[in-house]
């Protein structure tokens, strides 16, 4: 008697302890069928994850543009030219213009892909005289129209599919650089994927 108030205090103890409790059965039978039986939970949590690469993967991409004038009848730093009164035609020259651009995520629903830009400084260009256009990989969009503005429409980025271009930033073609001050400009392109 003495030993069974022993096991069941200990039992007891166990319980409240917090201790690993099996899940378990037996079977006993002298005829017929007979089986046992245990269940285990399989528990797995799988992190939301969003992947974006605009250009370089290890630091800030530039698109670099050059102005450079050409002037009817005259020559570059020529004290004596023959120019002939009229306006310069500005011509432009990229560089570093096509950057390849990547985007992931696992969330159901895919995610949301836009950007802000900033404005040039007073005098330089707007950002209207820029265009993005988007190619090849599996066609990746530049959020909303081709030219540049302060944001842009969503684009979607589906669910667990590697999603790839490659996007090329150019001056517009109705851009006019001839309107455009003496200066260095610059902005900053800041692209977001979101989801909830």
């Amino acid at each position: 008697m003495k030993t069974t108030h022993t096991l069941l205090a200990a039992g007891v103890l166990a319980l409240f302890a917090g201790a690993a409790m099996a899940d378990s059965s037996s079977g006993m039978q002298t005829t017929g069928a007979v089986s046992a039986k245990a269940t285990v939970n399989l528990s797995v949590s799988v992190p939301k994850v969003i992947l974006l690469k605009v250009g370089s993967s290890s630091a800030i991409s530039t698109a670099s543009f050059t102005v450079a004038p050409t002037v009817a009848g005259a020559g570059n730093n020529n004290p004596i030219n023959n120019w002939d009164g009229t306006g310069p035609a500005m011509t432009t020259t990229a560089s570093g213009n096509a950057l390849d651009v990547a985007a992931w995520t696992n969330i159901s629903g895919g995610a949301k892909l836009n950007y802000s830009a900033d404005a040039f400084g007073t005098g330089g260009p707007t950002l209207a005289d820029f265009e993005v256009t988007s190619a090849n990989g599996t066609g990746l969009a530049h959020p909303g129209s081709k030219a540049l503005g302060a944001g842009g429409t969503d684009v979607t980025v589906a669910a667990n599919t590697l999603s790839t271009a490659t996007w090329t930033y150019s001056v517009a073609a109705a851009a006019t650089p001839s309107a455009w001050q003496a200066g260095s400009y610059t902005t900053k392109i800041v692209y977001t994927a979101t989801a909830p």
